[in-house]
């Protein structure tokens, strides 16, 4: 049975096709029957991965090399593996979440970010490693706006040159 209503899948494809420029990869990282939400999390991933065919899907084995050592958790990145390998969430992006996930996505694809030109500025100047953990709760309306922020954040550092609208 499918997590997303019908009519969010048509609207979801419809702005996917709109939006997204560049091939996206999400990688999925779940475990067996004793994971909680790690079911719900792969069934939620292949519905939005099927939505466009700018959307790659990997399962990785693995979480090793990305720092993931809890699941369920998914990172968004361009297909190279370049950018956005820093963002991730961990649980799964469901409810207020699932919006940020989808956000992420577009903003990986289109390289554009909705931080204004000074905010990036002051990022890039950044010397020292710095780690951003946004915790949530499912019904934190406020709470989704604070991990975009985070993540268009982690974004920028890893901008190496890249551009941005």
């Amino acid at each position: 049975m499918p997590l997303l209503r019908e009519e969010d899948r048509e609207y979801l494809k419809k702005e996917f096709e709109k939006v997204l420029k560049d091939k996206v990869r999400v990688l999925g990282f779940v475990r067996g029957e004793d994971c909680k939400y790690c079911r719900e999390t792969k069934e939620l991933l292949e519905e939005v991965a099927s939505l466009s065919d700018k959307i790659e899907l990997v399962f990785p084995e693995s979480g090793e090399e990305y720092g993931i050592e809890e699941v369920p958790a998914v990172v968004v990145q361009d297909e190279k593996g370049e950018l956005g390998t820093r963002v991730r969430f961990l649980g799964i992006p469901s409810g207020y979440e699932f919006t940020a996930l989808i956000k992420d996505i577009m903003y990986v694809s289109t390289r554009t970010l909705e931080i204004s030109e000074s905010t990036i500025e002051e990022l890039q100047n950044i010397e020292n490693k710095i780690v951003i953990e946004v915790y949530v709760t499912p019904s934190c309306p406020y709470c989704p706006r604070a991990v975009l922020l985070a993540h268009q954040f982690a974004m920028v550092s890893e901008k190496n040159n890249r551009s941005y609208d």
